[in-house]
């Protein structure tokens, strides 16, 4: 069996979907000795992501770019190199020389489609349908995001399967907060915020919580919001100007992995208010860090964090003051 891999996330800054298909090029070829994996990629790897293993090779192909390589060099790749399936995410191009799976971590474009631009919205809304129809199977990684594809897509249930994502093992309570703590000039004791700062987020709900918590429960402790800058996040600085946080809620941007332990390691809390999630690996991680979260109520961080970690509604401003400012201590 000869397996063709669309990572191109990889080559991404840290996002759950880097995570999700760096850690399948790692664990895929080790797991199943017997078979070959090509990992196809848009621009060559830095050295060292990927594993070096007899039955894993690159395949790269530059040209087009952007949202015209899973339609047009996918396709190419797969005949080439004759693969007999092909793992990929989301859109499918409409013909692929051999069967495919596809994994779909969440519909938020589905369910909250102005959380998105009106162009990547509707792109998704009328791609990823008919791209799960076609597949020969479906990957889930939570049971919430199965229910919404059964739900939305009316697929067979016996082609969409749960499957469960694990953590880096560098997630862990030995993760040591001192060196991106000098690094980066973190204070002593602050609150940590990790996701894309994008609408469905709800960044701009945690950030009017958090000051509801400093003015009317005397938390003094700093916010940091850990993430790159994705789609219509202005209203996220707005709201931090508007609220007078500049001095209390510091925006780090991108960090890269190897510090991501430490900053959990060194946090009080993580909060993570989303209004829709597929997963929500950010909650998970902090936990194995040892620090405790925060998550909302959607189904998704109700399933993964919720047995041990407090949930509230995601647009409860007066509870999240309540709770992040309790815990903080």
């Amino acid at each position: 069996m000869h397996v063709l891999l669309d990572a191109r996330p990889i080559l991404a800054a840290k996002t759950g979907d880097r995570s999700y298909w760096l850690g399948l090029a790692r664990a895929l070829p080790l797991a199943r000795p017997d078979w070959r994996f090509t990992i196809a990629l848009d621009g060559p790897p830095e050295p060292g992501l990927l594993p070096d293993l007899p039955n894993l090779d690159v395949a790269v192909a530059e040209r087009p770019r952007g949202r015209l390589w899973p339609l047009v060099a996918l396709p190419r790749l797969a005949r080439e190199l004759a693969v007999d399936l092909v793992a990929l995410q989301y859109v499918a191009p409409p013909y692929l020389p051999c069967p495919y799976v596809t994994s779909i971590h969440d519909i938020s474009f589905q369910v909250y489609p102005r959380t998105f631009t009106w162009f990547d919205g509707t792109w998704l809304r009328r791609l990823v349908p008919p791209s799960a129809r076609r597949a020969a199977g479906v990957l889930a990684i939570s049971q919430a995001t199965r229910a919404d594809l059964l739900r939305w897509y009316g697929l067979p249930p016996a082609r969409v399967h749960y499957v469960g994502i694990g953590l880096d093992p560098a997630y862990s309570p030995e993760a040591d907060p001192a060196p991106v703590r000098a690094r980066l000039d973190l204070p002593p004791r602050y609150l940590l915020s990790v996701g894309v700062l994008q609408p469905r987020k709800n960044l701009t709900g945690l950030l009017a919580a958090y000051h509801q918590a400093r003015t009317a429960h005397g938390l003094r402790d700093p916010l940091l919001v850990v993430g790159k800058t994705g789609w219509l996040a202005e209203p996220i600085f707005a709201q931090a100007r508007a609220l007078g946080l500049e001095d209390s809620v510091r925006f780090l941007g991108y960090v890269d992995d190897a510090d991501l332990p430490g900053l959990y390691a060194g946090a009080l809390l993580t909060l993570y208010p989303s209004l829709y999630e597929g997963f929500g690996l950010p909650p998970l991680e902090s936990l194995a860090c040892g620090t405790p979260v925060v998550v909302s109520t959607t189904p998704a961080l109700a399933e993964t964090a919720g047995p041990v970690a407090p949930t509230l509604p995601a647009r409860d401003t007066a509870a999240w003051a309540r709770m992040m400012a309790r815990l903080a201590g």
